[in-house]
């Protein structure tokens, strides 16, 4: 990780200025990071959390989980789903053997049964179906709203993209 950060991101010289993309972002990559969370029930945490440990202990990871604790989110796509959510954070330098353990964690999780929701803008491994079923009835609210706010498909169309196709959020 030292050489990683090395001395910081150069964001003082020249000084940021301008859209998102360009003003939030660093200079140069920190570090070659592996970002991965799943969102559980708070109820099914200590079954999940020594699922993860037998996993570790087997097959090696990331080297931090770490959880938070959050209420239902009121967004219909929303992670956060369940009453009360337990977020588990596998966070740590990329390796295969870091992958490897994350899919390995949601493999068991799907054996095991428990209901769980992926963080979107992390490595996700998500597609339509899996979307569909981790959100059901409120995947089929959220797009009876979006065709109600965009009734034209064409206009619709504008917000296409080949991620979205794949999630199942155009169709």
């Amino acid at each position: 990780m030292k050489m990683g950060y090395a001395a910081g991101p150069d964001v003082d010289h020249p000084p940021v200025h301008g859209t998102w993309g360009e003003g939030l972002d660093t200079h140069r990559p920190l570090a070659d990071l592996f970002n991965a969370s799943v969102t559980i029930d708070r109820s099914d945490l200590s079954h999940v959390f020594e699922l993860i440990c037998g996993i570790y202990t087997r097959h090696g990871g990331s080297t931090a989980v770490t959880l938070r604790f959050m209420e239902r989110a009121q967004g219909l796509l929303a992670p956060a789903r369940f009453t009360h959510n337990a977020v588990i954070d596998f966070d740590g330098p990329r390796s295969p053997r870091t992958e490897d353990a994350y899919a390995r964690v949601v493999e068991l999780l799907d054996r095991e049964k428990v209901a769980f929701t992926r963080h979107w803008a992390k490595s996700c491994r998500l597609d339509g179906t899996r979307v569909a079923a981790d959100y059901g009835e409120d995947l089929q609210r959220w797009r009876r709203a979006r065709d109600r706010l965009i009734p034209d498909p064409a206009h619709r169309a504008m917000f296409r993209s080949e991620v979205l196709d794949r999630l199942g959020l155009t169709g």
